[in-house]
């Protein structure tokens, strides 16, 4: 339901019951996920280290539309990139702002380590597709104690 909700196929009508909206269909896919690091903002212990708020993270101002035809971004597009730039995040579970008690997992598929994968589950076989991590496991360097 997040979703439909995050990309307006639902909404919620005044008396909170849900609606489909008439639009162009999505494909909505289902997806198997093997992640080792998700960086989970819905948990708000993590806020002030980064910087952020929930209320940040789900707001819908400034808009995004607004600031990137300025060529500026959001917070959250700063944080984004930041993660995904920083080579040690593989998704982001970040709060839904369209689904109060939902969340969206954002993946960086140019950030997936060697063992991580995105799978498109498709039991008819017509979808055959994953992204498999590329980029190699650290190894962690140890020191001898003296």
């Amino acid at each position: 339901m997040t979703a439909l909700l995050e990309v307006e196929a639902l909404f919620a009508t005044a008396d909170g019951q849900l609606k489909g909206a008439p639009r162009d269909p999505d494909l909505v896919l289902s997806m198997r996920c093997n992640l080792a690091r998700v960086l989970d903002l819905t948990d708000e212990r993590f806020h002030r280290e980064l910087g952020t708020t929930r209320h940040e993270l789900v707001s819908l101002s400034p808009s995004r539309f607004i600031l990137n035809a300025q060529g500026r971004e959001t917070p959250t597009q700063v944080l984004g990139a930041a993660c995904s730039f920083s080579g040690r995040i593989s998704a982001l579970k970040v709060p839904s702002a369209a689904h109060s008690s939902g969340y969206c997992l954002d993946i960086f598929p140019d950030s997936l380590l060697v063992g991580e994968r995105v799978h498109i589950m498709d039991e008819s076989g017509r979808i055959n597709a994953q992204i498999d991590g590329l980029i190699p496991i650290p190894v962690i360097a140890r020191t001898r104690s003296s």
